[in-house]
């Protein structure tokens, strides 16, 4: 029986890899692969003269060149929405650190150290109103790009009692049927940019959104909104965004690129 030989350029959970079964060999250190699974490394087509397809354990494909694969007839396969749950639950947990304050509240837990009684109690009602934060619910939350990730991002804000307002130039339907129909869907990214308080990035990477956040996009945001980015990092000029976030225009950036 001829096997297929399969290399992986990154770590891919073992339960993952034992369903290609009998037919296939999987090895990392394979030479001469017919096929490649990758996360994050940079593919190399040039090195594998037998390559046949490559398949990346994520959504976007910005580290294979699927032009000149194309041109050898090289498959290239992606996994859109396998890491959806996991980015929006990140999301949300990091835009409810931002608002409760819990970086300088744990700060201020530790230091008390060393206080007791009195002095404790004292320290902690003088100053425990520092850290109450704001509510998510009653805000509104801008999702750009209503993929898999993009409309669990919006139906989660739902849940938080959130008006949802998002935007895709290129919805595809069976994404769209998923979302809440409390959502709102505008046609204009810049009516988004005007009212939303947080702006959640979930698109692509490619030439027409790298370097989609920049001076005219921060201009057009709410004073004092949030961005947060759980795209790619080229998405984001940054130093614009530091600009915007030294002149007060935005108040958070938050990024896990």
């Amino acid at each position: 029986m001829n096997r297929y030989r399969i290399k992986t350029l990154n770590a891919v959970a073992p339960n993952g890899l034992a369903l290609f079964g009998d037919r296939y060999l999987v090895d990392a250190a394979e030479k001469d692969p017919h096929g490649i699974i990758v996360r994050s490394s940079r593919v190399e087509i040039e090195r594998f003269p037998n390559l046949l397809a490559i398949a990346r354990a994520g959504a976007g494909v910005n580290n294979i060149p699927v032009d000149a694969a194309s041109q050898q007839g090289i498959c290239v396969f992606n996994t859109p929405g396998a890491n959806a749950n996991a980015v929006t639950e990140l999301v949300f947990t990091m835009l409810g650190n931002w608002l409760r304050h819990t970086h300088q509240g744990l700060a201020f837990c530790r230091s008390l150290a060393g206080l007791k009684g009195a002095a404790l109690d004292k320290v902690v009602e003088d100053r425990k109103k520092e850290f109450k934060g704001v509510e998510m619910a009653g805000k509104t939350l801008g999702v750009i790009g209503l993929g898999m990730i993009g409309v669990r991002i919006a139906n989660m804000g739902i849940q938080q009692h959130m008006r949802v307002v998002g935007f895709d130039p290129n919805p595809v339907l069976g994404n769209i049927h998923k979302l809440s129909p409390e959502a709102e869907i505008t046609r204009s990214r810049r009516e988004l940019l005007a009212g939303a308080d947080f702006v959640s990035l979930h698109v692509p990477l490619n030439r027409n959104t790298e370097g989609l956040v920049a001076e005219e996009f921060l201009g057009a945001m709410k004073p004092g909104a949030v961005l947060l980015n759980f795209a790619r990092g080229p998405i984001v000029d940054e130093d614009a965004v530091l600009a915007a976030l030294v002149k007060g225009r935005l108040s958070c950036y938050i990024s896990c690129s």
